[in-house]
């Protein structure tokens, strides 16, 4: 359930023992709230929100442990409140309540309710990156964009994808080397153009330029020229080739140098 109507407001994952949403004009204040109910059990107070000169009512709660325990995900735990679905949480989220402390029929008070709260929210962000990370490495730009995009709410999003690069399940680092090795499959271009298409993934220039030079200790990069050369020359020449190649990352002296062993091996087969 959503409180759309706070600047406060979060998307609580059970259902609240009570939920009283209705608006009146400034004049009528006194008469609704005369109408709320004062004995219910567990309420804590009463926000009154303004918006367009209409007011809602909504009322916190202490949540119940009924139930917790960890799941097979490590570090995950299942909590069932008395009243409610059950939702996921785990300690990195929880500043201040210690989960192995919460037992059946343990009562929150208001901070470690909206703690408890704060950690189901980032929890629930973890799951749906995880989902994503299960598919193919991410980067955590590509990753914070895609959440957002899920219309998670930007501070959970920190939260999940901070505990998942300490837990080393998000690594800008592997995910540019996988990318790299990817790319060469199509694509035969240089060092600048390598460097770029990394950091116009939000990859930082010191963690792109350790990829870049990991991938060319192992790749030749001037047989990757070569092959850049032939493949656009087949197209273009003369001013425009030269123009490609640079856009292709290659550097003047490597277009020369492929440009050379190209003649050269015109010259050999007799073409």
């Amino acid at each position: 359930m959503t409180y759309a109507s706070s600047s406060d407001a979060k998307a609580v994952p059970w259902e609240p023992l009570f939920f009283v949403d209705f608006s009146a004009s400034s004049a009528g204040m006194t008469d609704l709230q005369s109408e709320m109910p004062t004995s219910l059990s567990g309420l804590l107070a009463t926000v009154i929100v303004w918006l367009d000169q209409t007011i809602f009512f909504i009322h916190h709660i202490y949540m119940t442990i009924k139930s917790i325990a960890e799941t097979s995900y490590r570090g995950m735990y299942k909590v069932q409140p008395e009243d409610g679905s059950a939702f996921f949480v785990r300690q990195d989220y929880l500043p201040s309540v210690c989960v192995n402390g919460l037992e059946p029929g343990h009562e929150l008070d208001e901070a470690q309710t909206d703690e408890m709260l704060d950690a189901g929210l980032a929890a629930a962000v973890e799951l749906k990156a995880v989902e994503y990370l299960a598919r193919a490495e991410q980067s955590r730009f590509g990753l914070t964009r895609k959440l957002c995009e899920k219309k998670y709410e930007r501070k959970y999003v920190d939260m999940a994808l901070d505990f998942l690069e300490r837990a080393g399940y998000l690594s800008d680092a592997r995910f540019a080397r996988a990318w790299l090795n990817t790319r060469r499959t199509n694509h035969y271009e240089g060092r600048s153009r390598l460097l770029a298409e990394l950091q116009s993934r939000g990859i930082s220039r010191d963690v792109s330029q350790a990829a870049v030079d990991a991938f060319f200790e192992e790749n030749d990069e001037d047989e990757i020229c070569r092959k850049a050369y032939e493949k656009l020359s087949k197209k273009k020449s003369g001013d425009k080739l030269a123009a490609a190649m640079m856009q292709a990352g290659f550097t003047f002296k490597q277009l020369r140098a492929a440009e050379e062993g190209f003649a050269e091996t015109n010259t050999c087969t007799g073409q």
